[in-house]
Formats: C-alpha cells, structure tokens, sequence
C-alpha cells in the first residue's frame, strides 16, 4: 500500500504572503465596484431618435437585436447577475481572511482569538450570511439580521434616453443610452425578519452593500497589526508591505 506523503507545514513566512495576496485582492475588488461603468460601444446605423452607445458591462458585451424598452429614467434597477457576483465575491473574500488568520495566528503561537473578534463585527457577519445564502439556499443568520441583497441599481441620471433589453434567465441585460457619461452601480443590503417572505415590505435597509463589506475589511486591520503583516523587515518583501500599507492609508489606515 502507497504511503500518503504528509504536507510540509506552511511557514509564517508562507501564510504572511498568502495574507497580504488577499489583501491586494479585497483592494482590487474593492476600487472595482467604486469604478463607474464608462466604456461604451457604439453601433452603427440606429436610427436618429433612438440611442446607439451600448454600455459594455463586465468587459463583455451581449449581442444587440431588434428594438428595446425606451425610457428616461434617473435609476435603472433590475437583477444583474455578473455584478451581484462581484458583490458576493468581495464578501467571500473579507469574510475568508479569517481562516488565514486562523492559521497565522496558530503557527505564531499568538495569544488572540480571531473567532471571537469576528463575532463583534455585524458586518463581517453578514458577510458570512450573504455567501452561505448564494452557496446553500440559507444561512443561519449568525449577523442576527437576516441579509439579503437588493436588484442592481445603475444611476442613469445622465444618460438621457434609454433603450433596455433584458434576459431574464441569464440575470444579464442590454442597455442603450444617448449620452456615454460614467454609470455608477450600487446594489443595496436590507433586512428582513426570519418568518417573512423575501418580498415582504418589512425591510430595513442597512446601507450599500460593498460599503457594508469593506466596514467588515477594517475589522480585521488591528489582528493584521497584531500579527505584524505588514510591519517592514528589511527583507525581498518589504516593498510589497510598504505598497498595501500605503494603499489601505488612503482608506484611514494608521498602522
């Protein structure tokens, strides 16, 4: 019988690196859900009174046919998959620098309890409920709110005329304006009691939802601060730490 080779333990050195390559990419995901949509592709031959600037979203763009809905509208909220996920993502990737704190903390033999900490954030723990709810149906609402994730909402207060196509079993539209001026999107987190229905009108809105899940980001600075991640050794890393320290300083960070 073939033994089973048994895996070298990751050093401090490993898990410090594994850390700050999260961090760079909850800061990459974070500046993209701020960027407005601005990249737009014009199509030939519309006819004067209708739009013609496709808005390119996801860096894709879904074949236009045929006539859409024309509207003027300042906000235009439907279900958008491709940015709800970007949402989901940000969240799974804040609330999963726990376990690699976890980890850090236990090979460094740290005197802290990163579960604990956690729990003293509603925030992070929403972001536990909203990745349990998008990978299982469910959650066992440990933020004691109950999270649920609105429709997408495009500002499309300078885009003057509209034109909209929607596929509904893609989640994924078409959008056609007059004016290709920067659409910010924003998908909101509200709550609703346990025994309601998700379409209940008992909601309570807890804010923008990326906003929500960057709160929970910072929750984590001081066990970062703790663990010395980012503090410079003199070493072929440095440079990494000096660049995340700088970035997160632009968000109020003071370590």
């Amino acid at each position: 019988m073939r033994r089973r080779r048994s895996r070298a333990k990751p050093s401090i050195e490993d898990l410090e690196y594994a850390l700050r390559s999260e961090m760079r990419r909850i800061l990459r995901k974070w500046n993209e859900l701020n960027t407005p949509l601005k990249v737009f592709h014009e199509l030939p031959g519309r006819p004067e009174h209708r739009p013609k600037y496709q808005v390119v979203i996801d860096n894709a763009l879904r074949p236009w046919s045929g006539e859409g809905l024309l509207i003027r509208i300042s906000t235009l909220t439907f279900p958008e998959e491709r940015y709800e996920d970007k949402v989901l993502d940000f969240a799974r990737a804040v609330w999963h620098l726990r376990d690699h704190l976890n980890q850090l903390a236990r090979i460094a033999s740290a005197n802290m309890d990163i579960n604990s900490h956690a729990r003293k954030s509603q925030e992070l723990l929403i972001c536990a409920d909203l990745i349990n709810m998008k990978k299982h149906g469910n959650h066992d609402n440990q933020s004691g709110v109950n999270p649920r994730l609105t429709e997408t909402h495009f500002d499309t207060s300078e885009s003057g005329l509209i034109e909209f196509q929607y596929d509904g079993g893609l989640k994924e539209a078409s959008i056609l304006v007059e004016m290709p001026r920067p659409i910010k999107l924003r998908i909101d987190v509200y709550s609703v009691s346990m025994g309601d229905q998700v379409n209940s009108d008992n909601k309570i809105h807890k804010g923008m939802a990326q906003e929500l899940i960057w709160k929970g980001f910072k929750h984590w600075w001081p066990l970062i601060d703790d663990l010395g991640i980012l503090i410079e050794r003199g070493d072929d890393n440095d440079n990494e730490r000096k660049t995340i320290r700088s970035m997160l300083r632009n968000y109020g960070y003071i370590g």
